[in-house]
């Protein structure tokens, strides 16, 4: 509440209410109009009778408030993200009951608590299953995402790691951290696959070589298309052989 008051001072944050603050996206807008703009959210959730994804969701409620198409949507205690796209409505979408919500969040919340390590949301299906709940069928992870961040106990972070409330970091890279640590040690020819086997160790979870291959190509590596290898022109001999006796 010290912080929600500090917080009322800036002139670049926006109380959603519940305690949830998001960045302005126009000049001169208010908390009531931030509140309003919410309660059009959720009007038009409930209109529409079913999940939307993003940009029919922007689209419905910028014809209703007349809102920026890119503005912001944060989850809270009744509105939800089923999918990386697709948002929804937790006492109608909700893929499963309250009661096993409270089931599986005290999961969640057992296995960050007991082994003192954020968790990935690609690692909540074996969580799950690991703790005796078993893992809804046809549940995305990101419905967990959603549902950890309107509850008191979690806190999320960038790269879909959750963690508790009152941690101040995760503990663990998320894959543009990781990348970060790993492209100055490029400095020989190498492999997509070795980057991504690189990755995949710091992360300690499976990584895309696809994504992989993504991040190379808009770093300052250089490819080699007849060696298949990447090179980093900004990368030392000492900034890699500090990496290998570190």
């Amino acid at each position: 509440y010290e912080l929600g008051i500090i917080l009322e001072e800036s002139g670049n944050l926006i109380s959603l209410g519940k305690q949830v603050w998001t960045q302005k996206h126009r000049e001169n807008l208010s908390t009531n109009d931030r509140i309003q703009t919410m309660n059009a959210i959720m009007t038009v959730m409930e209109d529409a009778g079913k999940p939307l994804k993003t940009n029919e969701l922007l689209e419905k409620v910028s014809r209703y408030r007349g809102i920026k198409s890119k503005m912001q949507i944060n989850p809270n205690e009744t509105l939800i993200k089923l999918e990386s796209n697709l948002w929804g409505l937790v006492h109608r979408d909700l893929p499963f009951s309250m009661e096993e919500k409270d089931k599986y969040l005290e999961a969640i919340f057992d296995h960050i608590d007991r082994t003192v390590q954020s968790v990935h949301i690609s690692e909540i299906p074996d969580i799950l299953v690991s703790a005796g709940t078993g893992y809804p069928a046809d549940s995305n992870p990101f419905v967990f995402l959603s549902l950890c961040s309107a509850d008191e106990r979690f806190k999320t972070w960038q790269g879909h790691l959750i963690g508790l409330r009152n941690w101040e970091s995760p503990g663990r890279d998320n894959i543009a951290s990781a990348f970060r640590k790993i492209l100055p040690t490029i400095n020989r020819p190498t492999s997509t696959a070795e980057v991504q086997a690189q990755m995949q160790e710091m992360l300690g979870r499976p990584i895309t070589k696809s994504k992989v291959s993504g991040l190379l190509s808009n770093s300052p590596a250089i490819y080699d298309k007849e060696m298949e290898r990447w090179t980093n022109p900004e990368s030392t001999d000492s900034t890699f052989a500090l990496q290998k006796t570190a």
